[in-house]
C-alpha cells in the first residue's frame, strides 16, 4: 500500500469534519425550533383557555341580566295587574292605572301598549256611567205619595220573602227534594203574582221600575265582566250576584248574607249551612266593604273572597238599592 493510501488528503478530512459539525448544529437549531414551537403552543392553550372562560362568563353575565330584566318585567306587570283589578268596578281607578302603565317604560313593549290601548275606552265609560248616575239620582229624588210609600213597603216585604224562598229552593234542590221543591216553586209563582198586583196599582212605581232597570242594563252592559278571579289561585266558584239589605244568597252550603247597608258601606256575612236542616254549621265571618273593594276571609280549607261592585236597582222594588257583589271560593 502506497504512502498516499495510507494518509488522506487533509483538506477532504477538514472539510468533512466541518460538514458533520454543521449537520449537527442544524440537527440542534431544528431541535430547538421545535421545542420553542411546542412551547408556544403550551403557552397558547391558557391563552385560549382564558379567552374562553371570559366569553362564557360574558355570555352568562349577559343571559342573566336579560332574565333579571325579563323578570322584573313580569313583576311590574303582575303590579299592574293587581292595581288595576283591586277596584272592579272603579273606572276613575282604572284609567289611572293605565296612564301610570302607558308612561312606564320599564314594562315590556307589549303591555305598555296594552294599557295605553284602554285610556280612550275608559274616558269614555266614565263619561256614560256619569250620566247614568245623573239619571238614577233624578229618578230616586222624585216625591212619591203617601199610598204609593205604603205599596213600596209591601212589595219590599213580599221581594224580600221571594228572594229568600228562590235560595231556599237551590238548598231543597241540592238535597234532591222534589216534593218540597215544588211547593217552595209554588210559593214564589204567588209572591210574584201578589207583587205585581201591588204594582199595577201605581202609574208612578211602574214608571220607575222600568226606568231603573233600563238604567240598571245599561250599567252592566257598560261594565261588562266586572270581577276578575285571583290569576295565581283556582276558583271552586266563582260567581256575581246582587242583594239586599237582610237578603242572603246561597252557593252550595255557603250563604252569603248582606247584614246591613249603610249609604256605600257595605256588611256581609259568611256562614256554612246544613242543606238539610237549613241550621248553621260553621260561621266563617263577616266582612265591611266600601264601593268598589274586595276582601277575603280563610278557615281551615278554603278562602272566601267578596268584592263590593257596585249599588244599582233589583228585585220589583226600584226605591230599594241593591249591593252587587262577586264571590270566590278557593282551596288553599
Amino acid at each position: 500500500m502506497s504512502t498516499l493510501e495510507n494518509n488522506p488528503d487533509p483538506d477532504k478530512e477538514l472539510d468533512r469534519k466541518k460538514k458533520e459539525l454543521e449537520n449537527e448544529k442544524l440537527a440542534v437549531e431544528i431541535r430547538n425550533l421545535s421545542m420553542e414551537r411546542w412551547k408556544f403552543f403550551f403557552g397558547f392553550v391558557p391563552v385560549v383557555g382564558l379567552l374562553v372562560t371570559i366569553v362564557v362568563q360574558l355570555s352568562t353575565f349577559k343571559f342573566s341580566k336579560e332574565q333579571h330584566q325579563d323578570n322584573l318585567q313580569a313583576d311590574l306587570a303582575a303590579k299592574y295587574f293587581d292595581q288595576f283589578n283591586a277596584h272592579p268596578n272603579d273606572l276613575k281607578h282604572k284609567l289611572s292605572v293605565s296612564n301610570d302603565a302607558c308612561n312606564d317604560q320599564n314594562l315590556s313593549i307589549d303591555v305598555q301598549e296594552n294599557y295605553c290601548a284602554k285610556i280612550d275606552q275608559l274616558e269614555r265609560d266614565i263619561v256614560a256611567q256619569q250620566k247614568l248616575d245623573n239619571l238614577r239620582e233624578e229618578e230616586e229624588s222624585k216625591q212619591i205619595s203617601e199610598e204609593d210609600k205604603v205599596r213600596v213597603q209591601e212589595i219590599d216585604s213580599l221581594d224580600a220573602l221571594k228572594e229568600q224562598k228562590t235560595e231556599e229552593l237551590k238548598t231543597i234542590a241540592s238535597i234532591d227534594d222534589p216534593v218540597k221543591s215544588n211547593s217552595i216553586k209554588k210559593e214564589i209563582s204567588s209572591l210574584d203574582r201578589q207583587i205585581d198586583v201591588i204594582i199595577d196599582q201605581s202609574k208612578v212605581i211602574q214608571q220607575t221600575l222600568a226606568k231603573t232597570d233600563s238604567i240598571d242594563d245599561a250599567q252592566r252592559k257598560l261594565l261588562g265582566s266586572t270581577y276578575s278571579e285571583n290569576s295565581e289561585k283556582k276558583a271552586l266558584i266563582q260567581e256575581e250576584s246582587w242583594f239586599k239589605e237582610g237578603y242572603f244568597r246561597q252557593f252550595g252550603e255557603t250563604r252569603i248574607s248582606l247584614v246591613e247597608f249603610r249609604g256605600e258601606v257595605a256588611t256581609i256575612s259568611i256562614k256554612i249551612i246544613n242543606p238539610k236542616t237549613d241550621k248553621v254549621v260553621e260561621k266563617i265571618g263577616s266582612i265591611t266593604l266600601h264601593v268598589n273593594e274586595k276582601e277575603s276571609i280563610e278557615s281551615d280549607e278554603f278562602e272566601y273572597e267578596i268584592a263590593f261592585l257596585r249599588i244599582g236597582s233589583a228585585g220589583k222594588n226600584p226605591f230599594n238599592k241593591a249591593v252587587y257583589f262577586g264571590y270566590c271560593k278557593y282551596k288553599l
